[in-house]
């Protein structure tokens, strides 16, 4: 039974595998420069100050995905013990959320766990109607097998989700933070020519 939850919830894991915190009362100015006949690389305002990388929370993510559904069939395969397997999937409740926690979007982050939660509830009801708490498999699927796959596929859409869409929301919340701290300006360069300033305040 449970080597199935860990093909479904791997097959939806399968997905393609800091935020620094800002102190209250800290007033530091820095600035990124823009100059236009600059070739190749430009500066951009978020490249001067500590900010969560899309391409990590997503990486966090898949990996917290990922990592207790692979230590599960490793335990399966050397034990038989049920309620070990079920205790490590309990896991997967938090880990997937890793990439939205480490971007600062904690209330997302919740979302996901609370959504896992429910289906891992689901999950455990099933498994105690089929005995799996106790070691004790009943081999008949009924209204437990049910349950079981119910909460499995829940949790593991969850952490789909959570794979698919942290990119987009650290790309967000860093987007928003920018326009809320970043001022553009003008001023004249050593040379006399125009140049266009960003300022940050934090």
């Amino acid at each position: 039974m449970l080597p199935l939850i860990a093909a479904l919830a791997i097959a939806g894991a399968a997905g393609s595998a800091r935020s620094a915190s800002l102190e209250p009362g800290l007033d530091l100015k820095r600035e990124a420069m823009i100059e236009s006949g600059v070739p190749q690389s430009v500066p951009t305002a978020l490249d001067s100050v500590p900010h969560p990388w899309p391409g990590v929370a997503l990486s966090l993510s898949a990996v917290g995905a990922a990592a207790p559904l692979l230590v599960m069939g490793a335990v399966s395969q050397a034990h038989s013990d049920t309620r070990m397997q079920l205790g490590i999937l309990a896991t997967e409740i938090v880990t997937p959320s890793a990439g939205h926690f480490y971007g600062g979007l904690t209330r997302r982050a919740l979302i996901g766990t609370g959504v896992r939660a429910v289906g891992y509830g689901v999950l455990a009801i099933g498994a105690a109607s089929e005995g799996l708490w106790t070691n004790e498999n009943t081999s008949d699927f009924g209204g437990g097998a049910v349950l079981i796959v119910v909460g499995a596929a829940i949790m593991g859409g969850s952490a789909i989700t959570d794979i698919i869409t942290v990119p987009g929301d650290v790309d967000r919340r860093n987007a928003e933070w920018l326009r809320t701290h970043a001022a553009t300006g003008l001023r004249l360069n050593h040379d006399g020519h125009p140049e266009m300033t960003v300022s940050l305040r934090f």
